[in-house]
């Protein structure tokens, strides 16, 4: 089910809990491709390029998830 957002965001978050996180990126990358503007999958997504120590693609995803839902006090991390 490629397509299935549900689908793929349970696997993408199996992977991240198994710390396979280059298969949760792609996963998190493919409900992107599919549904844009989702800043929970942007937050998931940061922090499985910070376990991977791909800090600036992090920041990248943090912020915008921060900007498309500022309200939510959970986005608001400090990147440093």
């Amino acid at each position: 089910m490629p397509r299935n957002e549900s689908y793929v965001l349970e696997r993408a978050k199996v992977f991240q809990s198994l710390q396979m996180f280059e298969q949760a990126i792609d996963d998190y990358t493919t409900i992107l491709n599919i549904n844009p503007h989702n800043p929970k999958v942007l937050f998931r997504r940061g922090f499985a390029y910070k376990a991977i120590k791909k800090y600036q693609d992090a920041i990248v995803d943090f912020a915008k998830a921060k900007s498309m839902d500022p309200a939510n006090a959970r986005f608001n991390i400090n990147h440093k």
